[in-house]
């Protein structure tokens, strides 16, 4: 069964053209990854392997996405999307770069050839080491190859989960990822999707470093998660949680109740994570600087209404949220005995 000369297949050549595909290559690497580009042929499908881990996306996961394109295929419904792509292992071997569940409708269907993108990439070479700019190229095709398709523009997590695998296959050095790598890890980003905004960038490293869990000197806790780790902490669940530029609004309402009361600090902050000296530098300001929010300014002019410190002590600042990379979950971030004594 051949399915080369279909409205689906036409349109698709049509509206993407080969001048097209050169552009969307040289957004990824120009011109070496151009020059690689052999043009569209029609080859056989059974000759086309599986991307397998290298996808984003898990293909057992979306059979049922897989099941609709087959049907498309079958009714010649037109299908007007970019023209699958492929790295040329050998004479007869390719691998799938752009359209993994695409090849597999068409491995349903018994569909004999179809026309693919070929690129001069022998990507499984055992000479070539994992760490070889052949595998970035492949996950930064995977994840820009639908950003001219608007109706099929990956999401943030799609790109994170593709970066992510790359670190987790050691084609991505973790530590480039770090605070202190902003602009590399920012480069890196952008390399996998050139189309993301700064927010879009921003957003991409917040989630790869949520899940790597281990960058930065200490992680900033965000609200939702703050009251299962201060718990874990052994407080009771009814501690306050109280943003740091809140500290001062919250100390006073909450004195004002008479009634003893223990505040955990969070720090909101744009950053994820926090080196020691931010750390200090956040601590200070909302606990013992001249800031309009500290907490030495609210009990300096409570002090100067008359309110005691007996009733000042009611509320007890415990600590810290931000949990250390060599800290247990279970530990809080105390105060210095200076700012104890504020």
């Amino acid at each position: 069964m051949s399915n080369t000369n279909t409205p689906m297949v036409k349109a698709s050549i049509d509206q993407y053209s080969e001048d097209v595909t050169r552009a969307n290559l040289a957004q990824i690497q120009e011109p070496e990854l151009v020059d690689k580009y052999l043009g569209r042929q029609e080859l056989d499908v059974d000759h086309v392997l599986s991307g397998g881990h290298r996808q984003t996306r898990d293909v057992d996961l979306i059979t049922s996405h897989i099941k609709s394109i087959a049907h498309s295929f079958a009714s010649e419904i037109q299908y007007d999307k970019p023209p699958l792509m492929v790295f040329k292992t050998s004479e007869t071997k390719y691998v799938i770069v752009q359209g993994e569940h695409r090849l597999q409708a068409l491995k349903k269907l018994k569909i004999k050839q179809f026309f693919f993108d070929v690129i001069d990439i022998d990507i499984d070479s055992p000479s070539r080491p994992k760490h070889h700019v052949y595998n970035h190229w492949y996950s930064m095709i995977s994840n820009v190859s639908n950003d001219h398709t608007p109706d099929l523009i990956p999401k943030l997590s799609q790109t994170a989960s593709s970066m992510l695998t790359d670190i987790s296959n050691k084609l991505l050095d973790k530590d480039d990822f770090s605070i202190a790598n902003q602009s590399l890890a920012e480069t890196w980003v952008l390399r996998y999707r050139p189309s993301a905004s700064n927010d879009q960038v921003s957003r991409i490293l917040i989630r790869i470093r949520e899940d790597l869990g281990d960058i930065g000197t200490f992680m900033t806790i965000r609200k939702e998660k703050a009251r299962p780790v201060a718990e874990a902490c052994g407080l009771s669940d009814d501690v306050h949680i109280v943003s740091h530029d809140m500290i001062n609004r919250y100390y006073y309402d909450l004195l004002c109740t008479l009634k003893k009361h223990k505040i955990v600090i969070r720090i909101n902050s744009s950053d994820f994570a926090l080196n020691q000296k931010q750390l200090d530098n956040i601590r200070n300001e909302c606990i013992d600087s001249d800031a309009k929010y500290s907490l030495k300014t609210e009990k300096a002019k409570l002090r100067a209404l008359g309110v005691s410190d007996h009733v000042l002590r009611n509320i007890e600042i415990v600590g810290f949220l931000p949990q250390g990379n060599d800290e247990p979950s279970t530990k809080i971030i105390s105060l210095t005995n200076t700012q104890k004594l504020v």
